[in-house]
């Protein structure tokens, strides 16, 4: 029996991983799966589109026969959102596969991408504090990789470092990424 290379075959890696995640001690955190013909590209998402502005026009006084009405808090209007943007949250997989000339490898392209809302920040208060002018704070992890991997075997390709609280690397945590490529044959 003739021994694989090393980082040909993490299956023995991430069944470890799914043994330990059914124990408690690591966290399994996503998947996706999506089927694509070789040379085309194919999205799978489980998202929700977060809208959120991201111009406001300022407030501005009442004003009354040419004159301003009054220069205290209750005149003031308030701001206007006049522009907005929209960030999906959630996982998103996006592959281009090809097969290899010797038919047991897959030449991949694939970049999966996890997105969090983790807070917002505020950027000012209308004068009557009824409009707060919001960003959002957004994390991501994100991989993007072109690989040859063997068919039907699991391959890590990364491990990323999450953020704590305070966001800043915590080196006790990993975020690990494994691809499976399969090759489905379709008779005539």
């Amino acid at each position: 029996m003739t021994e694989e290379k090393v980082g040909t075959n993490d299956t023995k890696l991430r069944n470890s991983m799914l043994q330990k995640a059914k124990a408690g001690t690591v966290k399994f955190v996503d998947s996706q799966t999506v089927v694509s013909r070789p040379g085309e590209k194919a999205t799978a998402e489980s998202i929700t589109e977060y809208i959120y502005p991201t111009e406001y026009e300022p407030p501005f006084l009442k004003v009354e026969n040419g004159k301003e009405k009054s220069t205290t808090i209750n005149t003031s209007t308030s701001p206007t959102p006049t522009a907005f943007d929209k960030r999906n949250l959630g996982s998103t997989l996006e592959v281009e596969p090809g097969l290899g000339d010797d038919g047991k490898t897959v030449d991949l392209y694939f970049s999966p991408e996890m997105v969090f809302l983790i807070g917002e920040t505020v950027w000012g208060t209308s004068a009557d504090s009824k409009v707060t002018m919001k960003m959002p704070t957004i994390y991501t992890y994100r991989v993007q990789t072109a690989v040859t991997v063997s068919k039907g075997k699991f391959h890590m390709v990364s491990a990323l470092t999450p953020k704590d609280d305070n966001n800043k690397a915590d080196p006790s945590k990993k975020l690990l990424v494994f691809i499976k490529a399969d090759v489905l044959s379709v008779g005539r």
